[in-house]
């Protein structure tokens, strides 16, 4: 866009600096933030999450985090299961193959940082010291990591998609 033609477009923000109005609270240390909010009789969680790409889950022990006082409710993938099939991933287009992405994942992780485990509990400290506590084993599998790797005919990336084209 040439600058005569910003005169055609007097209410138009292209070519202009925008000041930010958020700006001025958070430079000035009044800005409010999640963590910042407490209510009466609130809960926290923290999220056990995969440190692997790829693997199954072979067990998961949360019975050390749920003795824990304070504890509220420790969930897994197995415990959401019959509350949600989780979320259709896609796009509405011919021949898309669409999969399903876990709230929790239950039986195989499929990248790094996936949650395993939600712990609530009356503080944040409670609920990530029992996260800690929670004791998963897992088998890890091949990763499937580049575009070459992916078309050959032995790899997997989703079992959900032959061939790993959506």
């Amino acid at each position: 866009m040439l600058k005569s033609d910003v005169a055609k477009f007097p209410l138009s923000a292209i070519g202009q600096s925008i000041l930010r109005k958020e700006d001025p609270k958070l430079l000035t240390g009044r800005g409010r933030y999640l963590a910042d909010i407490t209510l009466p009789d609130m809960l926290h969680a923290a999220f056990v999450r995969s440190p692997f790409a790829h693997a199954k889950i072979t067990r998961i022990d949360v019975s050390a985090a749920i003795a824990v006082d304070g504890v509220e409710l420790v969930w897994t993938g197995s415990d959401t299961q019959q509350y949600t099939e989780g979320v259709k991933a896609g796009q509405n287009c011919d021949n898309y193959v669409h999969t399903t992405q876990p709230a929790i994942a239950n039986k195989v992780v499929h990248f790094v940082g996936e949650t395993i485990a939600i712990v609530v509990a009356k503080s944040r400290c409670l609920a990530e010291d029992a996260a800690e506590l929670i004791d998963v084993e897992y088998e890890e599998l091949p990763v499937v990591a580049d575009i070459e790797q992916a078309n050959e005919a032995d790899a997997i990336a989703n079992t959900e998609i032959p061939n790993n084209v959506i």
